[in-house]
This record gives C-alpha cells, sequence and structure tokens, in this order.
C-alpha cells in the first residue's frame, strides 16, 4: 500500500466560512483497515489560494486510537485539472466530493491514526486510483 504523507501545512490559508454546510449533520462511522472505527461527519468546504489554489474539505472525526478533532482533505486545483486530461471528463463537485471522502478514509486505514487538525493532499496518481475505483 502506498504510504501517505499529510500536506505541507499552509500559515496563509484564509479563513473564510465553509461553503456547502450540510442543514442536518449526519453522523457516519467508518471501519478502517486498520481495525479502528471511526465517527465523522462533514463539515463543509472553501476554497484556498495560499499556498496554491485548492479545495479543502473539512471533518469532524471522532474514535480511532487518537484524540477527536477536524482533518481537511485539500485537492488542489492543478489535480483536478489533470484528471480532467487524464479521463476527458471534467470534475464535477459531486466527485470532488467523492475524491475527498475516499481520500479520507485512505487516510484513516493507515496503522497510525492521523493528528487532529490535519491537512492531507490528494495527488493526481490517487485521484486516477479514486476515478477507477468509483468508476466515474
Amino acid at each position: 500500500m502506498r504510504m501517505l504523507a499529510p500536506a505541507v501545512p499552509a500559515r496563509d490559508v484564509p479563513a473564510d466560512e465553509l461553503r456547502g454546510t450540510p442543514a442536518i449533520r449526519r453522523l457516519k462511522t467508518y471501519r478502517a483497515e486498520s481495525g479502528f472505527t471511526w465517527s465523522y461527519h462533514y463539515e463543509g468546504y472553501r476554497q484556498e489560494t495560499t499556498p496554491k489554489p485548492a479545495q479543502a474539505f473539512v471533518f469532524t472525526l471522532q474514535g480511532g486510537s487518537g484524540p477527536a478533532g477536524r482533518i481537511s482533505i485539500v485537492i488542489p486545483e492543478s489535480t483536478l485539472a489533470s484528471t480532467c486530461e487524464r479521463t476527458g471528463v471534467p470534475v464535477s463537485s459531486r466527485e470532488s466530493y467523492a475524491f475527498a471522502k475516499m481520500h479520507l478514509f485512505s487516510v484513516l486505514d493507515r496503522e497510525e491514526p492521523p493528528e487532529p487538525d490535519s491537512r492531507w493532499e490528494l495527488d493526481l496518481d490517487a485521484a486516477l486510483a479514486i476515478w477507477e475505483q468509483l468508476d466515474l
């Protein structure tokens, strides 16, 4: 299995309000390959411009063997553009969310639980693997 590394912390990320916040928060669970069971809910996303243009999808986690906290799945615009070039199909907002959620699961599947308030970046290879896995 590929090793995942946290995204480089962005010191200048704007603290804009989250968009796409669900009207009703739904608590969901995920049983990770690591053996831990996580509870999570989706908080929303924000557009970031620094250090590079990206969408950051924010989830709140509870459980596992680590402390509860938020985790951000960062999808650079360059990854979305490259995915579009490779597949010949534009990536919709629903598909971006699917990328974020599947990447969240791959982070939770690691043996070591993610740190609270960590950021994890989706790269092109992972995006294409998710695209194939979900048959988008």
